[in-house]
């Protein structure tokens, strides 16, 4: 990479032409925006892959999905629980239905947090390309 230049600025050039359209297209794309034409390639095609997003609004909303888990699925431990006890399933009943159901809340919360975590080392990987 080569070394930046004098106040940070980094040294390698790109250059493109555009029409005097397709300029003021650009200008007042990345003014509504309020970034640099720099800002604004770097965002789109370099990083364009990556998710950008406010870590610690994110952190906010997994701490929040976190807590409804927490509070479903001890829901979901009482409700087995009184199941059990008091042999209430048989095939075809609403109950056996429900109890369906939670098994297959349980399959989707796995897959929310396998995809929390792939989000999670996403964020990781491009706070260290950065």
């Amino acid at each position: 990479m080569a070394k930046r230049k004098e106040g940070g600025r980094r040294a390698n050039l790109v250059r493109c032409y555009l029409t005097d359209g397709e300029y003021t297209r650009l200008m007042s794309y990345t003014t509504s925006l309020n970034i640099s034409v720099s800002d604004l390639i770097r965002a789109k095609v370099v990083y364009g892959g990556m998710l950008d997003v406010d870590p610690v609004k994110l952190l906010d909303v997994f701490v929040q999905i976190a807590r409804d888990i927490a509070r479903i699925s001890s829901c979901i431990s009482e409700t087995k629980d009184h199941l059990a006890q008091t042999g209430e399933i048989s095939i075809g009943s609403p109950v056996a239905d429900a109890c369906r159901y939670l098994m297959e809340y349980q399959a989707d919360i796995t897959c929310l947090e396998k995809a929390i975590r792939m989000l999670l080392i996403r964020m990781d990987r491009k706070e260290k390309m950065l």
